[in-house]
């Protein structure tokens, strides 16, 4: 009898540890897929996160270079994106020349001017190389500034019309803290020069009509106001230290004192 019962108490045992492993494996399953839920949520989450912040990130660089634009756009300076043309100051010693070449987008290039070198004096070798420099586009890409050197004493500025294929001589060499400009329509080209080793002057230029509206020679300081879109004209009187001013509204095209 105590063999019969030790018997059933065995297999009484049995059946107990087999439903404690099946509920153990069971709660570990569960747990093993509550982690694994977890963790996708997480994952998902931090890369929403990320995409969240390259955005922002993104957004702060077109806004950076939209003010780069806006700063850009003044009546002084052509953006790279609006540029069409190259120009090129080629000294060509073969031939004793100094070439401007204006290079165009689809790479075709022509010369728009051309100055041959020069001795400085008859006691030497010394040769005097000209120079094209400080080339300013107009913001409709039709006009090119361009200055002149071959040392102090032969200097001189100059307008070239790229659609006419025509060059303007200013009169006397632009060289000042405040450069020449064209004003942001494309309508007026101006630039001031204080008298030195070489004449100054003061100009404004009308493009459209290719003349000259206003035009003296002595030693001026231009200033430009963008509020107003007007230029300021100081000619400095070096004997009586005076300085007489004038005014000009590019909106209106007029000319006061």
């Amino acid at each position: 009898m105590e063999n019969i019962n030790n018997s059933q108490d065995v297999a009484n045992v049995q059946p107990v540890s087999d439903k404690s492993d099946k509920n153990i494996f069971k709660i570990l399953f569960f747990v093993t897929l509550f982690v694994l839920i977890g963790t996708i949520i997480v994952s998902l989450f931090l890369i929403k996160k990320n995409e969240q912040q390259s955005n922002n990130n993104i957004d702060n660089i077109t806004t950076s270079i939209e003010e780069s634009t806006q700063i850009s756009a003044t009546p002084n300076s052509i953006t790279e994106e609006n540029k069409k043309y190259e120009v090129i100051s080629l000294q060509d010693d073969t031939n004793s020349v100094t070439k401007l070449i204006l290079k165009d987008n689809q790479g075709l290039e022509t010369v728009i001017d051309e100055a041959k070198y020069w001795e400085m004096n008859d006691e030497s070798d010394l040769v005097a190389k000209p120079e094209f420099n400080n080339f300013i586009f107009s913001p409709d890409n039709n006009f090119l500034y361009y200055f002149y050197s071959s040392g102090w004493e032969v200097t001189e500025s100059f307008l070239y019309d790229i659609e006419n294929k025509e060059k303007v001589d200013l009169g006397f060499p632009i060289y000042s803290e405040n450069p020449p400009a064209f004003t942001s329509d494309s309508t007026y080209f101006y630039g001031c020069s204080q008298g030195g080793m070489a004449n100054g002057g003061a100009i404004i230029f009308n493009l459209k009509s290719l003349s000259s509206i206003y035009k003296k020679e002595g030693s001026f300081v231009c200033n430009y106001n963008k509020e107003n879109n007007s230029l300021l004209i100081t000619e400095e009187i070096s004997i009586s230290d005076q300085k007489n001013t004038e005014y000009f509204s590019f909106t209106s095209g007029t000319l006061t004192n």
